[in-house]
Formats: structure tokens, C-alpha cells, sequence
């Protein structure tokens, strides 16, 4: 029996091995779609081959390979493993939906069950994980703020030795912060471009480094001058700068309105929205 149990457990935990591939490829909308249905019908399966077992001992040996390496990570590495809590908890409620419609004894039920259950995780991770992302990288369900929030004082590199300090002077403030080493921020420079093509005469755009270390400020001018970019490029004075500003992860992008209150806190893709509300 405990043999069974220790098989049951071990492919358990394969399956959410599997399942984080699917996450790194295809995203996590995918995966938990796809982890709800496999855990859900894996029960069910391993039920018709373990019956001996009893239920209670498969749902806990299902239940196991789920948590055996969940539990340690969020405790040691609550912050960075938050994102795919949801998934997690969808995993383990999908396990206790089956446990519980094998009970059921008309299969015509258990199928609508799973269709059900199915129906609400399929909207639950296509249309609440925004807003899940939103909380988790930005402080807000919504990237728009509900109560602006005062800037302080923002002050750059211009170029290697000159500084200024970033204030609205009337005009919308767009401030895109990166770092060197965050391949998702250069995917994200083409629209930065695009906004700063269409919208410069009234808003200035700003790609704000926070720069390592070691870095050197003429290097990451070099660098971003070297792709042809136009956009204004500076590089904070003070490391901790993102800190103080609300910016949790890179790339995120602020925009200070005319009053210099900071009014939105978010991804790239949703300013252009937001500045035509503006300037209307």
C-alpha cells in the first residue's frame, strides 16, 4: 500500500513538473487550464486502478505531489513565487472537485461537473489573471490608480556627469523604468518608440535606467544610442529610485500627469489609452 501511495505521489509531482513547462512556453493561463483537467482526471484514474487504497488515501497521495515542493518555495521564496499561487490553489481545488464527484453515482452528473468546473477555471485564468498580474507586479488591480499619488523628486543623468531633476512643467510625464539585464524591457522599447513618435509634442517619454553597481553611465547611453533608439534615455541618480516610486518589477511604466501626481502604474502596452484620455 505504501508503495502505491509513494507512486501515486511521484506522479503527482511529474505531472506539476510537466505542467511548469507548459507554463514557461506557452504561459500560465495555458497551463493552469490544462493542470486543472489532468489532475481532475488523474484522481478519477487512479481510483479505477487503486481502489483498494481507499479515496481518501489517493486524494492525499494527489494532494501531496502537488504540495511537496509548493510549500517549501512559497515559504522561502514567498515574494518571487506569489504570481502562480492562483494556479496552485486551482490545482488542489480541481483535486477536490473529483474527489468529490466520484462519489457521485450517475455519470451523466460527474460529466457535468467536470464541464462545469472545466468552464469556470477556463474564464477564471483568461480574464482574472490580468487583474491577478496587475496586484502582484504593479501594487493595483487596475493600472490605473484609484487616488494619484504625489511624485517626489526624480533626479537623472542626463549624460555622464549632468543631472536634472524630472517634473511634469505642464506637460504628461511617461517614465519607462528597465535595468541592463532585463531582456523584457528591450522587448518592450519598439512601443516606448512608437508612443514617443506619435505623442512627443505633448508628452515627454523618458526610459529611466536604474543602473548595477558597476555599471558606468557612458555604457548604457552607448548601448541604447547603438540601437537607434530616440527616445529620451537617462539613468537614476539614486539606485533606489524604482523603490520609492511604487516599481516592483521591470519593465513598468509610469505616467505623471500635468499636476506631477503619478495617475497610472503599469505596462507599456496600456499608456497610449490613457494619454489619449488625457488630452481629450
Amino acid at each position: 500500500m505504501l508503495k502505491k501511495f509513494i507512486a501515486i505521489t511521484a506522479i503527482s509531482f511529474a505531472i506539476l513538473f510537466l505542467l511548469g513547462l507548459i507554463r514557461y512556453f506557452f504561459g500560465i493561463e495555458s497551463s493552469t487550464i490544462i493542470g486543472c483537467v489532468i489532475y481532475y482526471l488523474f484522481f478519477i484514474v487512479c481510483m479505477h486502478t487503486q481502489k483498494k487504497l481507499g479515496k481518501l488515501k489517493v486524494f492525499l497521495a494527489v494532494i501531496l505531489g502537488i504540495l511537496i515542493l509548493n510549500v517549501p518555495l512559497r515559504i522561502t521564496a514567498f515574494d518571487s513565487s506569489i504570481i502562480t499561487l492562483p494556479e496552485m490553489v486551482l490545482y488542489l481545488i480541481s483535486v477536490l472537485v473529483s474527489y468529490m464527484s466520484y462519489s457521485v453515482q450517475n455519470k451523466a452528473s460527474r460529466y457535468i461537473v467536470f464541464f462545469s468546473y472545466l468552464s469556470v477555471v477556463s474564464i477564471a485564468s483568461l480574464a482574472l489573471y490580468k487583474y491577478w498580474f496587475n496586484y502582484v507586479n504593479f501594487g493595483n488591480f487596475n493600472e490605473k490608480l484609484k487616488k494619484a499619488e504625489n511624485v517626489i523628486d526624480i533626479e537623472v543623468f542626463t549624460n555622464e556627469n549632468e543631472t536634472q531633476v524630472l517634473n511634469s512643467n505642464g506637460n504628461i510625464l511617461v517614465l519607462d523604468f528597465w535595468n541592463s539585464e532585463c531582456a523584457a524591457c528591450f522587448e518592450k522599447f519598439p512601443a516606448l518608440q512608437k508612443l514617443s513618435d506619435k505623442y512627443s509634442e505633448k508628452v515627454d517619454f523618458y526610459a529611466i535606467n536604474i543602473p548595477f553597481r558597476n555599471e558606468r553611465n557612458k555604457d548604457i547611453f552607448k548601448k541604447i544610442s547603438a540601437m537607434g533608439y530616440s527616445f529620451n534615455t537617462v539613468i537614476a541618480k539614486d539606485s533606489m529610485l524604482y523603490k520609492k516610486l511604487g516599481v516592483k518589477v521591470f519593465p513598468t511604466t509610469l505616467i505623471i500627469d500635468k499636476n506631477d501626481n503619478i495617475i497610472f502604474r503599469g505596462d507599456i502596452e496600456s499608456v497610449g489609452g490613457i494619454i489619449n484620455k488625457l488630452l481629450n
